[in-house]
């Protein structure tokens, strides 16, 4: 009885064979986003004519601004005051989509000229496709070129007794691919 014992354990039924299958493996490389500030925003020339404070809107969609008192300040007209809004190119794979992110929080502009009252901030940005004025984090598709443009504006704060005086800043725009 050992025997046939043995001997079961040394014979090995494999019923089994090898079966090979091949898989695949792919990769698309599409070209990095590209951004390109074309325009930079301005809020052109303002006319300050009280010491209250008041804010001044730049409509992204026609680059318009709307007061929040015209007392306080106002527009100058003439072809040296124009006031637009930021213009952007984003350049990538045609057909896919991309995210816009603005920023989420005020940021500060700044004058070298002598005074008190030096800094101004920026806040609310908005952008526009096409002219549809719409919120940030807003997902766009690129064209069949892989071209866009938006354009983007924000609310000017102006402090109460601001230094006259020409003002810069800089914020930041992000985008991704969705």
């Amino acid at each position: 009885m050992i025997i046939a014992l043995f001997i079961g354990f040394i014979m090995n039924t494999n019923g089994q064979h090898a079966i090979k299958v091949t898989g695949t493996a792919s990769a698309r490389l599409i070209s990095a986003l590209s951004i390109n500030a074309d325009k930079a925003m301005s809020f052109g020339n303002l006319l300050v004519s009280s010491t209250e404070a008041a804010t001044v809107k730049l409509r992204p969609t026609d680059s318009l601004r709307e007061f929040s008192s015209e007392t306080a300040v106002s527009g100058i007209n003439g072809s040296d005051n124009m006031s637009v809004a930021g213009i952007f190119t984003v350049q990538g794979e045609p057909n896919t989509n991309y995210k816009v992110s603005l920023p989420d929080s005020s940021i500060e502009i700044n004058t070298t000229a002598t005074g008190s009252n030096k800094t101004m901030t920026v806040n609310n940005f908005t952008l526009s496709f096409d002219n549809t004025n719409v919120a940030s984090d807003l997902t766009q598709q690129l064209s069949n070129d892989g071209i866009n443009r938006f354009t983007v504006g924000a609310t000017l704060n102006i402090g109460a007794s601001q230094t006259m005086g020409d003002y810069i800043g800089s914020y930041n725009i992000v985008i991704n691919y969705e």
